[in-house]
């Protein structure tokens, strides 16, 4: 078998009934992170992450994906020290990991559920290939903030070149063929997904206009669905964290929500349009995308104009709006603390101090009683922090075939 070949196309049936390889590794990790999100309350605190690692860790393995596996190697040495914690005090490697399960998640899900499958993937690259590039998206910019990109970027494939080595000084039937492929695969990827900045001497910053980036990653001819995919998740996930992050206050906040409205959303640009009409096959995944970043704007712009009092008059009638896209957003079998928009109700409930803050405290909870509980009110059962716990917990996507029972 070609170990380094991402044309995996999830061949090789296993002795697990009628699953391919893919759908054993990822069950079994999303069992792990079940177990995990009900033991541990405060997983992105950091409860459970040597658990957490080991899980993917294996699903890594499982899937032997050697490549992969050795930039979440580098990642976790980029990500430790006194980059272990994210500024909101959380830990920083989830910012990538989310993100790839929210992918996983929909690929295990399947086209005829309204996912994508194996041999969408293996069109572009491969799934090895987008974990490693999503893993790795912001390694260039982190560890060579002021340099040309180019610059970097020929630093960064070399030393993805000497992980191929090392690979194959353990293997020496190693495909290093293939294994090229998926470094140059990777850098197209993070060249797309990189927004170039050019630093001065004088410390000021130009940065590429937002449109042309945007834009790029659908119009590029060396662009695929899964740079922009790839992207859609990051930005989603960003909008789930950024509320209670010290840099981001109101008016960040309030930026970062009208710029990816601007760019990803039904908007002017229109780059999620684009990529749909590129990507017909993908259409349906990225649409799911784009409701689910939309869940998430609808609730970032009612928080500010409810709580923060930073955008428009206030306002309490439903967020009907919400309704729209919560088939989206069900669409994700993820647990609670891995799932973006459980991430962001949770920190919009537990956010502010009723000590500290009680007017802003009983505005939390007025937007949440008025404006998000009434239009959430027929998925009750799938947001039961917010209307209680019940005894029994309904699965979101109840379509997704499931594996047998040992």
């Amino acid at each position: 078998m070609n170990n380094a070949s991402h044309d995996f196309n999830g061949a090789g049936f296993v002795p697990h009934g009628t699953r391919t390889r893919f759908e054993v590794a990822y069950d079994d990790l999303l069992q792990a992170l079940r177990t995990i999100d009900s033991t541990y309350p405060k997983i992105r605190e950091g409860q459970g992450e040597p658990e957490i690692r080991a899980a993917f860790r294996k699903f890594l393995t499982t899937m032997d994906y050697k490549f992969a596996a050795k930039n979440f190697d580098e990642l976790l040495k980029e990500k430790s020290g006194k980059f272990t914690l994210r500024k909101d005090n959380t830990i920083n490697w989830y910012h990538e990991f989310i993100p790839i399960m929210t992918v996983m998640d929909l690929l295990r899900t399947g086209s005829d559920n309204r996912g994508f499958d194996m041999d969408d993937i293996d069109r572009y690259a491969g799934l090895e290939v987008y974990i490693a590039a999503h893993l790795r998206h912001d390694s260039i910019e982190d560890r060579y903030k002021k340099m040309p990109y180019r610059q970097a970027a020929r630093i960064f494939r070399s030393l993805q070149m000497m992980m191929l080595e090392e690979i194959a000084l353990n293997q020496p039937d190693y495909d290093m063929k293939a294994g090229r492929r998926m470094v140059s695969d990777m850098m197209t990827h993070d060249r797309l997904m990189t927004r170039k900045k050019i630093y001065y001497a004088d410390d000021s910053v130009w940065k590429q206009p937002m449109e042309e980036y945007a834009v790029n990653m659908v119009q590029k001819k060396t662009s695929t669905p899964f740079i922009f995919v790839s992207k859609q998740t990051d930005v989603i996930h960003n909008m789930a964290t950024m509320l209670g992050a010290p840099d981001f206050g109101p008016d960040k906040r309030l930026e970062r929500c009208n710029r990816h409205e601007d760019f990803y959303g039904e908007n002017r640009v229109g780059a999620t349009l684009a990529a749909q009409q590129r990507w017909p096959d993908m259409a349906e995944t990225i649409k799911i995308l784009d409701d689910i970043m939309r869940f998430g704007l609808i609730l970032n712009f009612r928080y500010l104009q409810n709580v923060d009092l930073h955008y428009k008059e206030p306002s309490h009638v439903p967020l009907h709006g919400l309704g729209q896209c919560v088939d989206s957003v069900l669409m994700l079998n993820l647990p609670e603390q891995f799932h973006p928009i459980h991430i962001l109700l949770k920190r919009m409930q537990n956010t502010v101090d009723a000590q500290k803050e009680p007017g802003k405290f009983g505005r939390v909870a007025k937007f949440l009683e008025r404006s998000v509980k009434p239009a959430l009110e027929d998925h009750k059962e799938a947001f039961p922090y917010l209307f209680g716990r019940q005894e029994t917990r309904v699965p979101a996507n109840n379509n997704r075939p499931q594996p047998p029972s040992m």
